[in-house]
């Protein structure tokens, strides 16, 4: 607070503007573990008074109780949680075109997911819980102390998936991610950087998602720029001209639903509806999907560059030849019988074959039946023809 409260240029403290925000991370950080076990330190301090005591094992009482029975729950397979999508981004994105959410519980035998940062204070002892629990059940956390571990790296997760710290956790991606994530990480700080400058942003960006029944893609376009993604984002935000930006599509090229949309757009707690999908769900137990198509290929040395509306015709071709091939593979009792493993390298040749033929229809309605290198004027010149050397004896 000495910091804040410096004056520069006589009495002007111009970092006393920026302190509520400065303070926010802290006190959603302490506020998420007072409500868990975490909170009888605070009430085993020798400078606590009597009445503040009290409080903090109440806090701390009421979140262990939340958390223990949510995890009982868990463990006896009454709830499902979703943890971080920590998956490649073929699975993510099977799992949103399914209309499942990352953090989030859904009761088994319903189909709603609840994000869990609706939960108030509880949220970040329940993000702990999730994980921990999908730890356990994925054999990824044997021992106590992995369990543990697990817990404390979902409570984290919980405390800047806040509404509050969605720009900080947005910055921290841009710096941790690495390769492609690392330019999607960007993308997404400035565009939520750029969607401040929305008037009623959040009342405005229901009512687009409300009016919409399918997501909208803001991710750049090779290297068109940073503002590109700002400019989609606002654009996504604002009914009407949401709907000028393109479709989403899945990696087996279906157009991505707006989930939720209607009146639940406007109320988190309804939850998004999970919709059943027997390919998809195949595909997400066996951890396999394919990845999205290129944005390129070759042909006689010459490579080709798709644009957005090529690649999503491309996509939404591969996926619509990959789809039965792959659910009577999944029928077949030759791939019922083998191993996880195999099951994945038989998914993926399917995939891939199926892919080669679309590539092949691709190749011919951009280049054409004729090759390229026949279309181009051979540019060469002939090599110079070497003349003998003439030897000269000396003192001849």
């Amino acid at each position: 607070m000495r910091l804040v409260n410096t004056e520069w240029f006589g009495h002007w403290r111009p970092l006393k503007h920026l302190s509520p925000f400065m303070l926010v991370p802290s006190n959603v950080a302490k506020t998420g573990m007072e409500y868990s076990p975490l909170g009888l330190i605070k009430a085993a301090y020798p400078g606590v008074s009597r009445k503040d005591r009290e409080i903090a094992v109440a806090q701390a009482t009421l979140g262990t109780l939340v958390m223990s029975g949510m995890a009982s729950l868990g463990l006896a397979g009454l709830v499902d949680y979703s943890d971080d999508w920590d998956e490649d981004r073929g699975i993510a994105s099977l799992k949103q075109t399914k209309g499942q959410k990352p953090w989030a519980v859904r009761v088994r035998g319903t189909k709603r997911w609840i994000p869990l940062n609706t939960f108030g204070p509880v949220a970040p002892g329940l993000y702990g819980v999730a994980e921990a629990v999908t730890a356990i059940k994925s054999g990824d956390a044997k021992t106590a102390g992995k369990v543990f571990v697990a817990g404390l790296h979902g409570m984290q997760r919980g405390v800047l998936d806040s509404n509050f710290l969605v720009g900080i956790n947005s910055m921290l991606d841009v710096i941790t991610q690495r390769g492609p994530e690392a330019v999607y990480a960007t993308d997404r700080a400035i565009a939520n950087f750029a969607n401040q400058f929305v008037p009623a942003s959040g009342l405005m960006g229901q009512i687009a998602n409300a009016t919409d029944k399918t997501a909208r893609d803001t991710r750049r376009w090779d290297d068109s720029g940073l503002l590109e993604p700002a400019g989609a984002m606002i654009k996504s935000r604002i009914p009407g001209l949401r709907q000028t930006l393109p479709k989403r599509v899945d990696v087996l090229g279906r157009e991505v639903p707006q989930n939720p949309t209607g009146l639940a757009a406007f109320n988190r707690l309804v939850g998004t509806v999970d919709k059943p999908d027997p390919v998809a769900d195949e595909l997400i137990r066996i951890r396999y999907a394919p990845s999205f198509v290129g944005k390129e290929f070759s042909r006689d040395k010459v490579t080709y560059s798709l644009d957005r509306k090529q690649w999503i015709e491309y996509q939404k071709a591969a996926g619509s030849a990959a789809y039965p091939r792959l659910s009577s593979l999944f029928d077949s009792e030759n791939y019922r019988n083998a191993e996880v493993a195999d099951q994945r390298e038989m998914a993926r040749d399917v995939v891939m074959r199926a892919r080669a033929d679309v590539r092949n229809q691709i190749r011919r309605e951009v280049v054409g039946d004729e090759p390229a290198s026949r279309k181009a004027p051979k540019t060469f010149e002939p090599r110079p023809k070497r003349h003998k050397r003439t030897r000269v004896e000396v003192g001849s």
